[in-house]
């Protein structure tokens, strides 16, 4: 699950262009134990609710509440992008 967390930190940076956490390393290493990611909507408003919905569950604080595997993880990323996107991405070289 630590590799979900991470995908969805990665998400989260291609989403937003921003980290969710600064700061030092330990205090990033706080913020991620105390605090939620912040609401990607702040800095890019158009991103939809089910997007965020997915990258909340992914990181989540509690490993318990996070999507369990890849699998999971990409069918729910899968589900909130328009298929268009999804076909795409598959055409790109």
């Amino acid at each position: 699950s630590s590799d979900v967390y991470s995908l969805g930190i990665t998400w989260y940076k291609l989403l937003t262009g921003f980290s969710p956490y600064e700061g030092s390393t330990a205090e990033i290493l706080g913020a991620q134990q105390h605090a939620d990611i912040p609401d990607p909507r702040e800095t890019s408003p158009d991103i939809p609710d089910a997007v965020v919905a997915v990258l909340r569950q992914m990181t989540a604080r509690d490993p318990a509440q996070r999507l369990q595997d890849g699998v999971k993880t990409a069918a729910a990323i899968a589900a909130v992008l328009k298929p268009a996107t999804v076909f795409a991405a598959r055409r790109a070289p």
